[in-house]
């Protein structure tokens, strides 16, 4: 491999963390490759420690810096100016990602899809073996990507696989100090989702936990959001029926946020960053979604995952069916627990 490669990730961290099982197949065949990494501030993080790999951060609004100010920017970051090839691993057409490709010179560029269709002459395409990303595991999406653009046969990956980001000691003292000495079994919930079609009705969530906050077999709960979520999480609290088993959590960072999740007993979210990355470190969850392209996403379920796809009378379930699907779930992780009494729920 003669000069750097960069390899474009400036999404969100759940989408992101798809990246690492391919990247480290990547690395494990060429161990001298020089290797690069655009990332957002959203998922940088997850990047910081991985081995064999230069990140670089965009700046906040990006979008609105000149080209020449952006390059001089990630410059100054210790990012090459020019490259050998250009990857994108974004599966889909996005405006931002056509700029990006066009603002590096390299010898060689590659997309799958392009906002842009004029800029093809410039940018090779690399056609999905399905055609679209639909219906196919997004690690194997990226894996395919990578494989075309390098020209090796990459081995099949999948998220469970060698995809949980690396944690640093920084990250597990955070942990412990925050959420304490660990007694019983502990659960943690992430209400929130980065996109708002993702987002379930706040009512749904507060008769969801006023239920599994009455669960005797659950020692504490745990809460977690960014900080921009403080209020809605101390709303959701205060609909608990025992608000002092509830404790909220705030991550320094989304890496972070893995060594929190790594001391409970099982993890409940909606489709969001937390539920991918609670799936890479091997726990049990439950994924609370509202419809989509889940053989793309959520491929090959181990024996302790469940999801509830959707709602029977709305795309965002109800909070009487996130309760049956928790009941259903925790029996399955405690199958000797019969006496669960969480389904008296007045939706």
């Amino acid at each position: 491999m003669n000069g750097p490669s960069l390899i474009l990730r400036h999404d969100k961290a759940g989408d992101a963390i798809k990246s690492l099982p391919a990247l480290r197949a990547l690395k494990a065949r060429f161990p001298h490759i020089e290797l690069h990494i655009l990332v957002s501030p959203h998922n940088s993080s997850l990047f910081e420690y991985e081995p064999g790999l230069h990140a670089h951060r965009l700046p906040p609004h990006w979008e609105n810096l000149k080209p020449e100010v952006l390059r001089d920017h990630l410059a100054n970051q210790g990012m090459p100016r020019a490259f050998s090839r250009v990857v994108s691993l974004l599966c889909d057409a996005f405006e931002q990602n056509d700029r990006l490709l066009m603002l590096f010179p390299a010898t060689e560029k590659f997309a799958v899809s392009l906002w842009d269709q004029s800029l093809q002459s410039e940018i090779t395409p690399i056609p999905l073996p399905q055609g679209t990303p639909a219906g196919s595991d997004e690690c194997e999406n990226i894996a395919w990507i990578l494989s075309q653009a390098f020209c090796v046969d990459l081995p099949n990956v999948s998220l469970p696989t060698s995809g949980a980001p690396v944690l640093s000691e920084q990250d597990r003292r955070e942990a412990d100090t925050l959420m304490g000495q660990k007694k019983g079994v502990w659960i943690g919930f992430c209400p929130f989702a980065g996109l708002k079609n993702r987002s379930h009705p706040a009512t749904s969530w507060e008769r969801f936990l006023q239920q599994v906050s009455r669960t005797p077999q659950l020692e504490k709960i745990f809460l977690f959001g960014a900080p921009s979520d403080c209020s809605a999480l101390e709303q959701l609290q205060r609909q608990c029926s025992e608000p002092q088993r509830v404790q909220l959590c705030f991550p320094s960072s989304f890496r972070t946020l893995g060594a929190y999740l790594r001391r409970l007993d099982g993890v409940v979210a909606v489709d969001s960053g937390p539920l991918h990355l609670a799936r890479t470190l091997g726990l049990p969850v439950l994924g609370i979604l509202s419809g989509g392209d889940v053989r793309r996403w959520f491929a090959s379920l181990g024996a302790h995952e469940r999801l509830l796809r959707r709602g029977l009378f709305n795309r965002f379930p109800m909070g009487w069916e996130m309760t049956w699907a928790f009941r259903r779930w925790l029996r399955q992780l405690a199958p000797n627990s019969q006496d669960l009494p969480i389904l008296a729920v007045n939706d």
